[in-house]
């Protein structure tokens, strides 16, 4: 496997930290509880980082939590790569040790909406205030050739990226600055079922599921000829409905 894979990885991982600290934020206000999210963050992408050495880390990374990807801790079967393990799409008929590679893409914006199958099912509408944040292409080959993809676009209000503060004099690590945090959501296009013990809804039932959900947890639902999962963080019922029904 590329280093640039593990490289994007580590950026998957690091992207699924930030929603982790800011739905902690949410939570509980107190300075010195953001601040210790933001390390705990910061300490996340320092063992991604560490998968990059060969013999340091022996358990595998719990990964972007993404469907078809998804690792059990203390579950690793032998002979499976563990980075590609926490990389790896795939439908739930499919096996992880049939995997021969997976890889993950960043891909610009123009670059997500003009995948054939996947970007033409994007949402055209977002609510005020959002915009394209990020997006990576997710693929997965098997050993027997087949191939499953899944697109990962982040929209955004605020600077998705994390950025460090000025590393203090006496050598301090650098956390994560929250000043360029802002809501987010992400939406997942597969074309393959997904791999989750949620159910998958039918796009007709989506509102009276989304009128009665008590969560914003991810949630999935087939649509036309691919998968579609989004995961809404703090977006209201009718904002999700806005945009899903502005998906062509």
């Amino acid at each position: 496997m590329k280093v640039e894979n593990i490289l994007d990885a580590v950026g998957a991982i690091n992207d699924e930290a930030v929603q982790d600290a800011k739905a902690y934020k949410r939570v509980r206000y107190n300075k010195a509880v953001k601040w210790g999210a933001m390390a705990a963050c910061a300490g996340l992408i320092i063992t991604a980082t560490a998968l990059t050495l060969p013999g340091i880390l022996r358990e595998p990374s719990g990964g972007p939590s993404i469907p078809g990807g998804i690792v059990t801790p203390g579950e690793h079967p032998e002979g499976v790569d563990p980075v590609i393990e926490s990389m790896a799409v795939y439908p739930a008929t499919e096996d992880i040790r049939d995997v021969l590679d997976a890889t993950i893409e960043s891909v610009d914006e123009n670059t997500a909406y003009g995948i054939p199958g996947l970007g033409n099912h994007l949402p055209a509408d977002l609510p005020a205030g959002y915009h394209f944040g990020k997006a990576s292409l997710y693929e997965t080959t098997m050993k027997n050739g087949t191939k499953y993809h899944l697109l990962r676009v982040t929209y955004t209000t605020g600077n998705d990226e994390i950025t460090t503060a000025p590393a203090n004099d006496d050598g301090r690590v650098a956390v994560a600055d929250p000043s360029l945090f802002g809501s987010s959501f992400v939406v997942l296009i597969m074309d393959h079922e997904p791999r989750t013990n949620k159910p998958i809804y039918s796009f007709k039932d989506l509102r009276e599921y989304l009128e009665t959900k008590d969560d914003n947890g991810i949630f999935h639902f087939a649509y036309e000829d691919v998968y579609i999962g989004v995961s809404p963080d703090d977006l209201s019922a009718e904002e999700i409905l806005d945009v899903v029904n502005s998906i062509p």
